[in-house]
């Protein structure tokens, strides 16, 4: 259709298309639910598309509906952006119309749009064949029509804009800048005025739809609350009741404590419970179990807390004492929280809180408080902080920690006392160690003064309930286990540490003085009373690693130095209670030592000292070695090397012989036989065989380790032939593909290097099941790389294949991180190439995952072997290499060093190939982005690298890079939007 033809007739065949469109739309989005404003449309005026035609040099006999889009326009209005996000995601265009070009109008700050401040999705449309094919649709066929939609703001700015500067008069006479001023008046209306309407009428429209929301499910969700039995009923319950419902109705505390009977009940009634499957349409997924049920209750709870303070205290007790396992946690954490001393409930009410929990605690029956002890010692812990905390807001993605003292006033003194003295009946009734320590890490906290500094008057009321507390220490001490009394003095130390000595400016403070020789004096008498105990003297110096050596109250409380020579200095004395005759004693206490609870390193000295014992009384050794026993297997290995480094070696070798004949304590003797210094490969050969029958696998990695490292001292042969890979085979069939974390010489002895290929390759196979492959892993895969490349590569592929055999457990196949292979295997882009193809070749949808990813972590910069490499498959190749290129780059996300290739890839492709919207996501590939615009920031970076090719020599190249330019501004634009109405909204929220 030319100008006259639209003209004479076809500019209304173009209002009736108009109207048709319009009809669809108005029927569409009634049926959707949606409210438009208004829903208008027009048929381009002549006199109009006349001055368009000339202005853009478009020939009036030419086919003026091909050249332009817009001869036919609708446009629907929207009040709120929220309603047109709404009808953009409703499908609503897409399902009633072929969609042939879309144009994102929205200003992108440092782009060309950014002073354009016209806000509008513009979709170019045609009918569907299907529709188009009915008799009523028939005439407008062929037609096209540019569809718009916006908000009622935007609508009314562009309309003024048009008028006075898109399509204003032509003036002659008057002051053109005064016309320029009024462009910028406009642009001042829509920046100051229009766009912070818009964003306060979607705060507005938000609001309303929850308050609305909140009367509606009110009653409805209480009633789901109190009988429902689905746990995922509950768990929407209870979100709706803490999002939408409670901040919305009037007395929002009163309704809160007319609702907390209901929430235990759904607690209490759904405890226990496993996830509730949710059904959906292509199968189902686990849902809510009672656990999470109990953390939305929580979350309730928790945002209430202060409603009735005695309430939620009381409620929280009793759902602590009926809770096990993961919701028993959920208690104790919100109960840490709930006694924690806000400086904002402190500044109104004073410690109010904290009044309710000691009073609570303390009055309750010696068999109640025995089942909720353990929140009573982490409640009763943050009572006794002296510090007072609290949160601030700032702006709205700004929050601001707020920290102080408490105040040292007569009530807060009688809460820490009564706090200290409820902690004090439940140490006299704790049954077992581990409870008792959690108290007296409690009783600690009452010692400490705040980490921003004290005043005098903090100070004095710390020092004292620290004097308390040490006299309190002092007078279970008695009857308290060894390690109890250990942990009691090395707390008492720290208390000493840090007020032993008063700033010279507070000595003139006669209450502070009197405190502090008080508290000295109390913690002095501790140290005392547990000194003069023999028994506990000697413990000490054998066991713990902080143990407090004799000077460290002298000034130079941590001196690790003194405390090492305090124990040197001891061992002579406690050696010469120790001989033959007394042997059965020495063990005795030795094995009741072991007995008490502590951590791993706190056994240290005490295997140092046994080496010693050893060494000097050999028949001591032998006598424990005999009596050798779970209890003293940790000091299996000391007893070893010193009767080695007494000379007594057959002894040494005897009692190893025999255990490993009795299958005992294999781990420990592999660990033995790695470090010492004479080398004994058959008794290292013979332990091996012996784990390997008694299938005692942590024996196996033991002397799998102690070979490694033999090896790297000493290469000898039968160390491959006799232990390594009998063990290999032996892990390879008994499934422990971990082994290698364990067995860490096998990677950093040299003992790989002394393998053949088929040796190496039955290592890989050994934990070519791992589900992750870590560091240690990757150690022993670059020693073999090293020599071996292909055989690592297989292990890749091999993974791969296995992965898709078994789906009950995720296997990730190629490590996200590769450090040790990067440089092993990439001097090998060949092979490395080869390898990845059959990779792709066995699941192409997944190479990026796969060895696609693997050749990225190995040429990390693609490097120029590697883009050589790919751009002569390029060049060489045809579709299914181009396929394999496309997922091979994916993986680098889009850095600069993949466009040469792509734009190879390009001018090999047919223009209109599918395979070039592949490519297009090659460019996409952006990684993780940070930051509220950070996605529109990597879009401006890929936009940038096309530019150049915007001037491409190769046809193709120029016209890819064109449409790619404008998809990305496209998308720039969408993406500003979307995350400036998401700042907007959360700086209404929570600004």
């Amino acid at each position: 259709m030319d100008f006259e033809e639209y003209r004479l007739g076809g500019r209304e065949r173009y209002a009736e298309f108009v109207e048709a469109v319009r009809q669809i739309l108005a029927a569409s989005v009634k049926a959707a639910g949606l409210k438009p404003h208004a829903i208008t449309g027009r048929a381009k005026d002549v006199v109009s598309l006349e001055k368009k035609l000339r202005d853009n040099n478009i020939s009036f006999d030419s086919a003026i509906d091909e050249a332009l889009k817009d001869l036919a326009g609708a446009r629907i209005v929207f009040l709120t952006n929220r309603q047109v996000d709404a009808f953009r995601n409703s499908g609503i265009i897409h399902g009633n119309f072929e969609i042939l070009n879309v144009n994102e109008h929205h200003p992108v700050p440092g782009t060309e749009t950014a002073t354009r401040l016209f806000d509008s999705t513009n979709i170019c449309v045609r009918l569907k064949p299907e529709r188009a094919a009915l008799p009523e649709y028939a005439d407008f066929a062929d037609f096209k029509c540019e569809i718009q939609v916006q908000t009622l703001l935007n609508h009314a700015w562009a309309e003024m804009s048009h008028d006075t500067s898109y399509k204003g008069p032509d003036l002659r006479h008057v002051d053109q800048d005064q016309l320029k001023r009024i462009d910028e008046r406009l642009d001042q209306v829509m920046t100051e005025h229009l766009l912070q309407a818009g964003h306060d009428f979607d705060k507005i429209a938000r609001d309303f739809d929850l308050l609305v929301r909140a009367d509606r499910d009110f009653e409805p969700t209480v009633a789901t609350i109190a009988g429902s039995a689905s746990n995922n009923a509950l768990s929407e319950a209870l979100d709706t009741i803490n999002d939408v419902v409670l901040p919305r109705v009037t007395d929002r505390a009163g309704r809160f404590l007319e609702l907390i009977p209901s929430i235990v009940d759904a607690v209490e009634r759904t405890r226990g419970t496993g996830p509730e499957n949710v059904e959906v349409e292509y199968g189902g997924f686990p849902g809510e179990s009672g656990e999470d049920v109990a953390r939305k209750a929580l979350s309730v709870i928790d945002r209430h807390r202060y409603c009735d303070p005695q309430v939620t205290f009381d409620t929280l007790v009793r759902l602590h004492l009926a809770s096990q396992n993961g919701e028993r946690r959920v208690w104790l954490d919100f109960g840490r929280n709930f006694s924690e001393n806000s400086i904002d409930v402190f500044r109104t009410h004073g410690p109010i809180v904290q009044r309710i929990v000691v009073d609570g605690f303390a009055a309750m029956a010696p068999e109640r408080i025995a089942g909720a002890s353990d929140l009573a010692v982490v409640m009763l812990q943050k009572v006794l902080s002296s510090e007072v905390t609290g949160v601030a807001q700032g702006d709205f993605n700004q929050i601001n920690f707020k920290m102080g003292s408490i105040p040292p006033g007569d009530d807060m003194r009688r809460v820490r006392a009564d706090a200290i003295a409820v902690l004090a009946r439940l140490l006299d009734a704790a049954r077992d160690d581990a409870a008792r320590f959690a108290i007296i890490d409690a009783l600690h906290e009452a010692c400490r003064v705040p980490h921003n500094g004290a005043g005098e008057a903090i100070r004095i009321l710390v020092m004292n309930d620290a004097a308390d507390v040490a006299a309190l220490w002092r007078r279970i001490a008695p009857t308290a286990g060894l390690e109890v009394r250990r942990r009691m003095q090395v707390d008492a130390l720290h208390v000493h540490h840090w007020y032993h000595a008063l700033p010279a400016h507070m000595a003139g403070n006669a209450d502070l003085v009197a405190a502090q020789q008080r508290l000295v004096t109390e913690l002095l008498s501790l140290k005392n009373e547990l000194d003069a105990d023999p028994d506990f003297v000697i413990y000490k110096t054998l066991i713990g690693h902080d143990s407090v050596h004799p000077t460290a109250w002298d000034g130079q409380h941590f001196d690790h130095v003194a405390a090492d020579q305090w124990r040197q200095a001891s061992r002579p004395g406690i050696l010469a209670e120790i001989d033959d005759e007394r042997a059965d004693e020495w063990i005795a206490r030795v094995r009741r030592y072991l007995a008490e609870p502590m951590g791993i390193s706190d056994h240290r000295p005490l295997v140092d000292f046994t080496r010693a014992m050893a060494t000097a009384h050999s028949g001591v050794a032998e006598r424990m070695l005999h009596a050798m026993d779970e209890v003293l297997s940790v000091l299996l290995v000391s007893l070893l090397e010193g009767l080695d480094a007494a000379g007594c070696v057959d002894a040494a070798v005897q009692a190893a012989n025999r255990l490993t004949s009795e299958g005992r304590f294999l781990f420990e003797l592999g660990y033995w036989l790695a470090d010492r210094k004479v080398p004994d490969p058959n008794l290292l050969a013979k332990i091996a065989e012996r784990a390997r029958e008694l299938v005692d696998s942590r024996g196996v990695v033991s002397t799998l380790n102690s070979a490694g490292k033999r090896y790297g001292n000493a290469p000898d042969p039968t160390l491959i032939s006799d232990v390594l890979m009998p063990g290999i085979e032996y892990i390879t069939n008994a499934k422990i593909p971990g082994w290698t974390r364990d067995a860490w010489w096998v990677a950093h002895g040299g003992i790989l290097g002394g393998l053949n290929e088929a040796q190496c390759r039955r290592v890989l196979r050994s934990f070519v099941d791992v589900k992750r492959v870590s560091h240690d892993t990757e150690l022993v895969l670059a020693k073999v790389a090293s020599t071996f490349p292909q055989l690592v590569l297989d292990f890749f592929e091999e993974r791969i294949r296995r992965g898709r055999d078994d789906d009950s457990e995720r296997v990730d196949p190629v490590p996200y991180h590769l450090n040790e292979l990067r440089g092993p295997l990439s001097r090998h882009s060949g092979m490395m190439l080869r390898a990845a193809r059959r990779m792709h070749d066995f699941k192409p949808s997944l190479h990026r995952f796969y060895g696609g990813r693997l050749v990225a972590k190995v040429f990390p910069t693609l490097e120029p072997a590697l883009a050589s490499a790919l751009s002569a498959i390029i060049t060489n190749g045809g579709r299914d290499d181009f396929n394999f290129v496309i997922e091979t780059l994916r993986p680098y996300e889009g850095v600069e060093a993949v466009y040469p290739l792509v734009m190879e890839l390009v001018d090999r492709i047919d223009e209109g190939d599918a395979m070039l919207g592949r490519i297009s996501i090659v460019l996409g590939e952006t990684g993780v982005v940070s930051g509220e615009f950070g996605r529109v920031e990597a879009e401006a970076e890929q936009r940038d690298r096309l530019l150049p090719y915007l001037t491409d020599p190769r046809p193709k190249v120029a016209a890819f890079a064109k449409a790619q330019i404008r998809a990305i501004s496209q998308s720039m634009a969408q993406e500003q939007r979307r995350a400036t109405r998401e700042h907007e909204q959360a700086m209404r929220d929570w600004g």
